[in-house]
């Protein structure tokens, strides 16, 4: 149980706010600093150079955008599943169908719109300040409302064994448990284990030498003989975490960047770690340790031991009275009338309201806040990443044109009422795809943003090693600029406050 509440602060942790923090440090430097555009181009400068003006600029931009676009319509369209299962718990006739799904988005999407068209502090600041408001407010309504002593001694005790175990686990690669790929048949894309060559072949060579053994019983496999966790799990949760918050990088960091302006770099770094942090955590740990009680009830008062295995994370939902996500036997039902559920065995999008239902005639005002802040999260996701792509596409403008900014909030429900139309979650996993890709170039963006940074603020201090630096007069990425190699340095650097 620790350990499940360890990996999920471990997923949305600090780890997460990196790659948010790089991109807002580099863009306010160079916007705020040196008074360029509020362009992610703008952010490579101090390593670009005027490249940043040439086509190289154009495809960051385009890129940045398409992340933006791809997350925010990603998460929306997960988002209405959620929203959709809530309204089923308040009225039982409301059903989670493709149709309401598409209606949600819409609506959403209009609020949205409404929202960016009164600006950055009337609209977007006003929303988000009511939807953190809505979101504290639940977590304070369980913290009371349950067992309190229980809930802060999770929060302490799992704030601990982060902080205690942080370091480890971010060098965590699984590197034991995906040996597990090689010793099974079948292709895959690890390099080295795929099938290929000496090392490649190696299930074949163990296959044979198993023939040779004087036994009926087949060769045993990684998991069953060492007890490995599936050699696919980094791939499906670490990896997937990592590659979602990279794509939102643009996003997230050019927000961070205006409305940070007139902060220092120690403050936008502080803030930008402690702030979400500390809430995400308090809302993880509260619903995870709330979630894990209800689990633990359902299969302490429905099962036994021959119906979990809790080393695996197995639990045998047949054993524990419950047939297509749905509570079957009396016993099940007598626990479920009294709000507990064994969550392993429910639908995904109906967990959450799950949760709250042990609470008696307050589960329906939890619901509906729950619902009403799921909603007000995924409103202010779209009005801010339309609002991004806005600022983008109209190279730095902090006011773009108010018809640019519908087209943006309309264009972003166009493409997850598309998805959901055509493919439903398929198509969603398709765009999640889209996007994880989409954010791989940007992996070593980061690499190379943390340099632009580091040059930044040389450049800003006037150090010799790089502002009086003998320069090469060409390089290999001229091209993109015509051959125009600078005359001078002051031809390479921007004006800059107080030069």
């Amino acid at each position: 149980a620790q350990m499940a509440i360890c990996t999920t602060l471990f997923h949305w942790g600090l780890h997460g706010w990196c790659p948010y923090i790089i991109v807002a440090v580099a863009l306010g430097l160079v916007c705020y600093r040196w008074n360029m555009p509020l362009t992610m181009r703008s952010a490579f400068y101090p390593l670009l150079g005027h490249l940043v003006y040439s086509p190289l600029g154009d495809f960051i931009d385009a890129l940045s955008i398409a992340c933006t676009t791809f997350g925010v319509c990603t998460s929306l369209g997960f988002g209405v599943d959620a929203i959709a299962a809530g309204l089923g718990k308040l009225d039982g006739s409301f059903e989670n169908t493709v149709d309401n799904q598409i209606a949600l988005v819409w609506v959403i999407t209009v609020f949205a719109t409404v929202s960016i068209s009164l600006g950055l502090h009337r609209g977007i600041q006003t929303l988000a300040n009511f939807t953190f408001s809505v979101g504290l407010l639940v977590v304070l309504c369980l913290l009371f409302m349950d067992n309190t002593w229980f809930l802060l001694n999770s929060f302490v005790q799992s704030v601990g064994h982060y902080f205690q175990w942080v370091v480890q686990v971010g060098f965590q690669t699984d590197s034991w448990q995906q040996l597990g790929l090689e010793f099974s048949g079948g292709s895959n894309l690890i390099w080295g284990s795929s099938g290929e060559g000496r090392v490649g072949k190696l299930y074949e060579t163990m296959v044979a030498a198993r023939a040779l053994v004087d036994t009926n019983e087949t060769m045993s496999t990684q998991m069953s003989l060492y007890g490995s966790h599936n050699q696919a799990w980094i791939d499906w949760w670490t990896i997937f975490y990592w590659g979602w918050w990279i794509s939102w990088a643009p996003f997230v960091g050019m927000f961070i960047a205006r409305i940070s302006r007139g902060r220092t770099i120690r403050q936008v770094i502080i803030g930008s770690f402690i702030a979400p942090t500390a809430f995400s955590f308090s809302w993880l740990i509260t619903f995870g340790s709330l979630g894990i009680k209800m689990q633990r009830v359902a299969e302490l008062a429905l099962g036994g031991p021959d119906a979990v295995d809790w080393k695996n994370g197995v639990a045998d939902c047949a054993k524990l009275g419950y047939v297509d996500a749905a509570p079957n036997s009396a016993a099940a039902l007598a626990l479920a009338n009294e709000g507990y559920y064994a969550l392993s065995c429910r639908a995904h999008a109906d967990r959450l309201f799950d949760v709250l239902q042990p609470y008696g005639e307050a589960t329906e005002l939890l619901t509906i806040l729950c619902v009403v802040g799921i909603a007000l999260y995924f409103i202010t996701s779209s009005d801010s990443g339309s609002y991004v792509d806005d600022i983008i596409a109209a190279n730095g403008l902090p006011n773009p044109p108010l018809c640019q900014k519908i087209f943006w909030a309309f264009t972003e429900g166009a493409v997850a009422t598309g998805l959901i139309k055509a493919g439903g979650s398929v198509g969603l996993s398709a765009l999640q795809a889209v996007s994880i890709c989409a954010g791989l170039p940007y992996t070593f963006a980061l690499c190379y943003l943390c340099t632009s940074i580091w040059r930044g603020l040389k450049i800003d201090q006037g150090e010799a090693d790089v502002c009086a630096a003998a320069q090469w007069s060409t390089g290999t990425l001229d091209a993109w600029d015509w051959f125009k190699p600078f005359s001078s340095a002051n031809d390479f650097f921007p004006a800059r406050h107080g030069a």
